[in-house]
């Protein structure tokens, strides 16, 4: 099934990634958006080596969605794989008692596990930067948001359910759900899915940092809201 999407969204159908990394690496100012604050903070933890590896490995997604029928389509892909391994990831922190919110937070005693985390960070902000930048794919209460809030309830449950804990259903788009495999994979294909513009109903209690930044963007041109 082909993303499609809503008319009057405009592109920048010319925007490589290299610019999304490059205008994010440098130091950003009070004014700079929440993506530039989260690659410039998380790239610390990292070496010159590392951050080359982070970026060769966003390139590579680049290239090889240029190569599809449907690039966005495969970008979101891997945007959903980053979001599961980052929830995982943090739902072991937590466990462990070692997990923050900050972008700028310490490296734990985890040291894995949050450099893990902080690689997905990077990813995730610059691919999302990206798509916004060149597809216009990048609204409040859109796919991406909602699969932050699947990820969430499918794969902290996995992680709870080793002590015994016994999962609850979930709401998606108004109906209640029982939280298993199939259900989560079901729910998953709509996010991706999704045409570029369209809002998930979810949950009201659903806290999500990307949402609440929308909120407070001015409406400028998309690919200068994102390196202002």
């Amino acid at each position: 099934m082909a993303v499609g999407r809503k008319k009057g969204l405009p592109e920048s159908p010319d925007l490589k990634l290299l610019a999304v990394w490059e205008a994010f690496n440098k130091k950003p100012s009070d004014k700079s958006h929440e993506y530039h604050l989260t690659v410039y903070n998380n790239l610390k933890h990292f070496d010159e080596s590392n951050r080359v590896g982070i970026l060769d490995e966003l390139l590579k997604i680049e290239n090889d969605s240029l190569g599809q029928n449907n690039r966005l389509r495969h970008i979101r892909q891997k945007v959903m794989d980053l979001v599961d391994r980052k929830t995982a990831t943090r739902h072991l922190l937590m466990k462990s008692g070692t997990a923050t919110e900050a972008a700028d937070r310490p490296i734990t005693p985890d040291k894995d596990l949050d450099l893990t985390l902080a690689d997905c960070e990077i990813q995730i902000a610059i691919l999302r930067a990206y798509i916004w930048g060149k597809y216009s794919d990048g609204q409040s209460n859109d796919w991406f948001d909602c699969y932050c809030y699947l990820s969430g309830l499918y794969h902290g449950n996995n992680i709870s359910s080793q002590s015994g804990n016994n999962a609850r259903p979930f709401m998606f788009e108004g109906t209640s759900l029982d939280l298993n495999a199939e259900n989560f994979l079901t729910c998953r294909q709509k996010c991706l899915d999704a045409y570029i513009g369209q809002e998930f109903n979810l949950p009201a209690n659903t806290s999500n940092w990307f949402i609440k930044l929308l909120r407070t963007v001015k409406k400028q041109p998309i690919w200068r809201r994102l390196v202002s």
